[in-house]
């Protein structure tokens, strides 16, 4: 049989004297078949019974949201519940010590059924703890006897499979707490003691269920009068106190009319007051009775509904983010929803109360930090209403009321008095707060101003009366009454602890939402995805030198900077990785050693080329890895917003250094965190980076906080330049060549471990076999690596391809093996390997003219991704450069350019090495079929960048409709929608593209007067500012137009152009910065001669002007049918055989006329031996 908690006592027929007068009858049943279950409280004490009188509970006992044996032993009760994680430690050692002598042997319980049961959204109780339970029997059970069972969406009720009359929701914690949650609890505990159980009975049940109130004690006279009785306490209603307030507001002149527009008000949806406005009329009621019914529904709904512990709550089909306030109260409410519960159920005065409170809780959005009296307000009026409903359930209950002494019942009847004068203050306060916040905006601000609502003064007022109720209330000295005010003060004691951990958790909250608005690369961690693919050293390799770093940073002497300089491809990465992966992990490092942050830089990335992401990045990443030390930088982040776009100085004082003193401060001991930084020369900002390593020495020389930092980079001049000024800071390190070890009696060096280490797993991956590779050409293979990490890991990736077929895969190898033995220099070494890579890419083509096709593009797709000032995805450079597929080309270089193996992927691509870059533009190491040229790649990106904005810039981006729409509002996948990867990157970077180009080329790409850029800002510039705003980009923009501002002022200057007409666009230029009154060229035709000086030309001999005249010629001036001046720009060309031999201009002849980017025209004149000159000139 199973036993209700209700019922316990009657079944085990214990007397208790004192408190039940008589001795409980027995039942006629099989001892050996009894189990106890119970629902919460009855949940714990079945647990107890189950476990301490096992030896009488033979069958089992079974816990529906209980909680472990001996919980609350030393422990606040609230640890036992609210799904906290109460300890077992102390538990579990009592019933070791017990068992036997105070409880029944815990070896019994290997032979009983054990069922527990919990629901998913249980607050009450909840997962958490009764977990704390399994585990606690999990000690002394068989697991084939236990059965766990989670119900989903379930709160603290008893869980069924059919609705009953009068029955809560499955989600709600609420009275009668028996609800439809779709699973039979009762039939499955049953199943679990008893094995199959007969047909449910589908007829008509006999018998009645009595309850009554578990608050309050009862006296002996209390007790039930048969067995199958259970105590039910006297009832009286005649002394309600909501009611009474009611009443004194509605007698109340100045408070009966703004009850009535606020019950109103409440009738309606309370979530959708927030857009109502009390200053227009409302219908009239329909009765008293009928108003406060509604109200009292929807105040079981809203109880039913709210969520604990939530961030955000939904009221009125509107998502509210909760602050801090608003979490409090939201969680005190769930907390005492049983509380709140019966109080609504019982009374429909009191329900108007809290119908108000959960109709305020969305209002609270538009409480401004001015009106903070109101929400303070608000929130301490709940927390009193919940404490004086303990009190007087408690003290002034009607089962109480009856033991209060007669001497004290005139003071009992006097607090009552105050309490009523206590709930009408309450409810004058929340009429006016509900009808307050349901007003227009303007409205509130004027009533503010006015002072019409003295929130402040009438909270005093209603805690002065609170305080003259505890005052009566403490007057009745009757120990039961003092045991009651007990009992309360600990509940709400452990409630206040749950919302000191709602505001330690906020506080936290905020504090990340502070960090969050710090722009910073997630991807220059350590441990990202992205640095993860640069690989570590391998075991037994750069030993020497993680010796040394290992060794300089457990030195407390050691100088606090180490800079690891080495050429590219020497792995320097790979060390840092390294390090940094052994200081998290504390490998082998001092106990006060850590791990503070990390930046790996990567030239062209996004995020992690920029100088403006270092500091803050290691910042957060300091704050993420030290709690303690992100309250000092998230405090820092108050009121410096844009410190993301500061100088490196003053991101180090605000961020770094800053809150590090005061950390330092803080510490009992010293402690080291080792910053590390890698491949500092590639940066954005050559200037930048030198600037941060300049501020960087204002960290050492605290006393407990001692800071290292590791910075690695190629040895660039202005790296070196400046580190040497602070030479006594620094411990240098120089990273070159892995010697390559020969003799056979030493150990094989780092090249030869790491190259026969990656072919063996390149054997193993494709199971190649043994003989594939021979000792020979590893050799060969490690030879030609000439101690270089790059060019090995290069050809292990080209050999470990797995896109390619094993027979290419041989093609590959012979292909390296055959190749020249190389040069002296690594870099041309790296050169022959690229060239390999590049070459093996068109090997098939025989047609030259396919092949200069494929060629061509692949310098438009490798010069794109070295010259984008950001990585992007293949897509995105497939529009950008203008060629809409280009994934077939990559595959083909996988073994040089980092390609993502979905063509839909948009991770970003980019070349697995610096050096590849390096390589391409060197005349003297690059093929001219594969060299990039830079100024024509910014002049294709630049094209295409202007051409997408004109294509695709239009008024209302994103398709918002209405003016005035916050940024913040727009959703990313919006934003993506509408302003696609290639569009912004063009409204980012179309200007600086056009920057890297000389004067001469800005002016015919059309920076001046009536140029495409002129009419594209005529066009679109209000368009692109406004998709700078939409991407969060705004002060770029300022930027750029300062850029294109500078870059125009500077043309006004001479631009001579001389133009090789047999080779179309091969302009070279001749800048004067002066303007030219008259000139002539030189006897040796190497100057142009004027008033102002010298100017030297280009040296080559100019190809004969042949008769094809030239686009865009409108406004040229001719000789014949060939062009000497073009009018679009400043450009003048003229053959060696047409130009003068005078030092001096002529005074006869005819004329040249030359253009001024202004307008203006300045006159030659030339003796060309009677050769006419000028046939047609317009200005």
């Amino acid at each position: 049989m199973i036993v209700s908690s209700l019922f316990y006592l009657s079944l085990l027929g214990l007397s208790f004297p004192g408190t039940l007068g008589a001795t409980l009858g027995s039942y006629n049943v099989d001892p050996s078949s009894v189990s106890v279950s119970g629902l919460s409280a009855g949940g714990f004490m079945s647990a107890q019974l189950g476990i301490a009188y096992s030896g009488t509970f033979k069958t089992g006992f079974g816990v529906f949201a209980g909680g472990p044996y001996d919980c609350a032993r030393s422990q606040t009760y609230t640890t036992c519940m609210y799904n906290s994680n109460p300890s077992i430690t102390q538990p579990l050692s009592n019933m070791r010590s017990w068992s036997g002598q105070k409880i029944d042997s815990l070896d019994n319980l290997k032979n009983r059924n054990i069922y527990m049961q919990v629901g998913s959204a249980d607050s009450t109780v909840g997962p958490n703890v009764m977990n704390q339970l399994k585990t606690q029997l999990a000690n002394f059970d068989d697991a084939s006897k236990v059965s766990y069972v989670t119900t989903q969406g379930a709160a603290h009720v008893f869980p069924t499979d059919f609705d009953g009359t009068g029955n809560n929701k499955c989600g709600s914690a609420s009275s009668p707490f028996i609800a439809n949650c779709g699973y039979d609890g009762a039939g499955a505990v049953l199943k679990w003691m008893y094995g199959e159980l007969s047909d449910r009975n589908t007829g008509a049940l006999t018998g009645s269920v009595l309850s009554f109130d578990q608050t309050g004690n009862y006296a002996a006279e209390e007790s039930p009068s048969s067995p199958t009785d259970t105590a039910i306490p006297r009832s009286d209603t005649s002394r309600n106190l909501w009611s009474q307030a009611y009443k004194n507001l509605e007698e109340d002149n100045e408070y009966s009319h703004l009850l009535e527009k606020c019950e109103e008000l409440l009738q309606q949806d309370p979530g959708a007051t927030t857009s109502g406005t009390t200053d227009e009329a409302v219908p009239g009621p329909v009765g008293a009775a009928g108003k406060l019914e509604k109200i009292q529904r929807i105040a079981q709904e809203k109880l039913d509904n709210l969520a604990a512990g939530e961030s955000s709550l939904t009221i009125g089909g509107r998502k509210f983010i909760t602050r801090t306030e608003v979490l409090k109260i939201v969680k005190m409410m769930s907390a005492c929803n049983s509380l709140i519960g019966l109080a609504i159920q019982s009374e429909p005065h009191a329900a108007l109360a809290w119908t108000i409170v959960m109709a305020g809780i969305p209002l609270l959005e538009k409480v401004f930090q001015q009106d903070e009296d109101a929400t303070d307000g608000f929130e301490k009026i709940t927390f009193l209403l919940i404490r004086l409903r303990l009190v007087e359930g408690e003290c002034l209950s009607p089962s109480s009321w009856g033991r209060i002494k007669p001497e004290y019942r005139q003071l009992a009847q006097a607090a009552e008095e105050k309490l009523v004068d206590i709930y009408s203050g309450v409810y004058r306060y929340q009429i006016r707060f509900v009808l307050q916040y349901s007003r227009r905006a303007l409205n509130r601000l004027v009533r503010n101003l006015w002072g019409a609502d003295d929130w402040a003064g009438m909270l005093k007022s209603i805690e002065v009366m609170g305080k003259e109720f505890d005052g009566a209330i403490r007057k009745m000295t009757d120990g039961q009454i003092m045991d009651g005010l007990q009992r309360v003060d600990m509940r709400l004691e452990g409630l206040k602890e749950d919302l000191k951990r709602i505001e330690d958790t906020m506080l936290a909250v905020h504090e990340s939402v502070l960090l969050l608005g710090l722009k910073f690369s997630g991807g220059a961690a350590f441990d990202s995805l992205e640095v993860g693919k640069e690989g570590m050293c391998l075991p037994g390799t750069q030993r020497n030198v993680l010796s040394e770093i290992q060794t300089w940073v457990g030195s407390p002497d050691a100088r606090p900077m180490l800079w690891l300089s080495g050429m590219a491809g020497t792995g320097k990465t790979s060390i840092a990785r390294t390090v940094a992966e052994s200081l998290n992990k504390r490998d082998s490092w001092a106990d006060n050693t850590y791990l503070g942050a990390t930046f790996f830089i990567k030239l062209g990335h996004e995020s992690r080329s920029k100088i403006g992401m270092l500091l803050p990045t290691i910042a957060k990443f300091l704050a993420e890895r030290n709690p303690q030390l992100g309250h000092h930088i998230s405090n820092a982040m108050e009121g410096n917003a844009s410190i993301g776009e500061k100088r490196p100085q003053e991101q180090m004082k605000t961020l770094i250094l800053e809150p590090l003193s005061k950390f330092n401060g803080t510490l009992p001991w010293p402690i080291q965190l080792v910053i590390v930084i890698d491949a500092l020369d590639e940066c954005d900002d050559p200037n930048g980076a030198q600037e941060v390593l300049r501020h960087f020495q204002s960290l050492w020389g605290m006393s407990r906080v001692i800071i290292r930092v590791i910075v690695t980079s190629r040895p660039e001049p202005h790296i070196g330049r400046e580190l040497r000024k602070h030479e006594r800071f620094i411990h240098h390190l120089t990273l070159g060549k892995v010697p390559h070890t020969l003799a056979s009696n030493l150990p094989p060096d780092d090249i030869t471990i790491f190259v026969k280490h990656e072919l063996a797993q390149i054997i193993s991956d494709f199971d190649l076999g043994p003989d594939w590779i021979s000792d020979h050409q590893v050799e060969e293979l490690i030879r030609k690596a000439d101690g270089l990490f790059i060019y090995a890991a290069t050809i292990c990736r080209f050999l470990g391809d797995s896109t390619i077929s094993d027979h290419l895969r041989d093609k590959r190898l012979l292909k390296v093996i055959e190749g020249k033995s190389g040069k002296n220099s690594p870099e041309d070494n790296l050169a022959e390997i690229y060239l390999k890579v590049l070459d093996f890419s068109t090997n098939d083509l025989a047609d030259v003219e396919e092949k200069d096709q494929v060629c061509g593009t692949y310098r438009k797709i490798l010069g794109a991704v070295a010259f984008v000032f950001e990585q992007v995805s293949v897509t995105t450079l497939g529009s950008l450069i203008n060629v809409p597929k280009i994934t077939k080309e990559l595959v083909q270089l996988h073994a040089i350019v980092d390609v993502p193996e979905n063509e839909n992927d948009v991770s970003p691509i980019g070349f697995f090495h610096l050096s590849f870059r390096d390589y391409l533009t060197s005349e003297a190491r690059a093929t001219p079929d594969f060299r990039v040229n830079e100024r024509e790649t910014h002049k294709l990106l630049f094209r295409n960048c202007l051409n997408i904005m004109e294509r695709d810039l239009h008024q209302d981006m994103c398709n918002l409709r209405l003016p005035g729409s916050l940024v913040s509002d727009i959703q990313e996948s919006q934003l993506e929608q509408h302003v696609p990867q290639h569009l912004r990157y063009s409204c980012l970077h179309w200007v600086g593209h056009l920057s890297k180009l000389d004067r001469a080329h800005q002016m015919m790409l059309g920076l001046q007067d009536g140029g495409a850029i002129h009419n594209f800002l005529l066009d679109k510039l209000l368009y692109w500012i406004e998709t700078l705003s939409l991407a969060g980009e705004m002060p770029k923009s300022i930027h750029m137009v300062r850029q294109l501002l500078k870059m125009a002022d500077d043309l006004n200057f001479w631009i001579i152009l001389v133009w090789d007409l047999a080779n179309g666009d091969g302009a070279r230029v001749l800048q004067v910065d002066a303007e030219i009154d008259d000139f002539s060229f030189s006897d040796d035709d190497t100057h142009l001669v004027s008033g102002n000086g010298r100017f030297p030309l280009p040296l080559q001999d100019m190809a004969s002007p042949s008769d094809q005249v030239p686009e865009n010629s409108q406004g040229c001036l001719y000789v014949g049918r060939q062009w000497i001046v073009q009018g679009f720009g400043n450009l003048l060309w003229l053959p060696p055989a047409y130009r003068v031999k005078a030092k001096t201009a002529a005074v006869q002849g005819e004329t040249v006329v030359l253009a001024h980017d202004s307008g203006l025209v300045t006159f030659f004149e030339f003796d060309l031996a009677n050769t006419p000159l000028v046939q047609k000139a317009r200005d």
